[in-house]
């Protein structure tokens, strides 16, 4: 199915994910926002309060969804994954959290989604990987997202901003995530240029 380039989805809605949604929600880049959670109920609250924000920023419609309802999604954001507890690393979530991710790739792949994946789970460069690989979907379609924390505090050394990486391009310190090839880029920078290129006809 050929994404529209103005509807995204967010997987996992909480603190991160709900950050993203209400993020999107001030961008208006997006006309459509789906939301999914293992908590029905926790998605459905979400897209109310996000809702009420409506009157204030540009025409959206915002719900609660289903797998289904992500196939013609141009860009679909994954934040699901436990929580990190004191002491742990992020590579200490990779048995959890690569589990939960799994579980979601394997209803996605199962429709026919064309749109571009962007990994925020943690430890994210191991787990952009794994979607990649899982997926099947070309790396330019699977991407990962740092902390800008994290980007800019290994930036200065390595000479770049950006916070974004592409799956074969990233290495884990085990405490923050190193992209060591990124490049400056935006979601909407993603999107359209997608659109405009043609990787999402066909």
């Amino acid at each position: 199915m050929n994404p529209n380039p103005r509807k995204a989805a967010v997987i996992g809605c909480g603190f991160v994910g709900a950050s993203i949604a209400f993020r999107f929600l001030q961008q208006g880049l997006f006309s459509e926002l789906v939301l999914l959670d293992a908590n029905q109920a926790k998605a459905e609250g979400e897209a109310i309060d996000l809702s009420d924000g409506l009157p204030y920023a540009a025409p959206m419609t915002i719900t609660a969804g289903t797998y289904d309802d992500i196939t013609d999604c141009a860009l679909v954001v994954i934040t699901a994954g436990a929580n990190q507890k004191p002491g742990e690393t992020r590579l200490d979530l990779i048995g959890k959290n690569a589990a939960i991710l799994r579980s979601i790739l394997a209803e996605i792949t199962a429709r026919d989604f064309g749109g571009i994946l962007l990994i925020v789970s943690n430890p994210v460069d191991v787990l952009t990987y794994t979607a990649w690989k899982l997926s099947g979907y070309p790396r330019e379609r699977v991407i990962g997202s740092t902390p800008g924390g994290s980007s800019s505090c290994w930036g200065r050394s390595w000479g770049w901003t950006a916070a974004t990486s592409t799956p074969s391009s990233s290495a884990n310190t085990g405490t923050v995530s190193l992209p060591s090839g990124a490049r400056p880029t935006s979601l909407a920078w993603i999107c359209r240029t997608s659109a405009a290129s043609g990787a999402w006809s066909g």
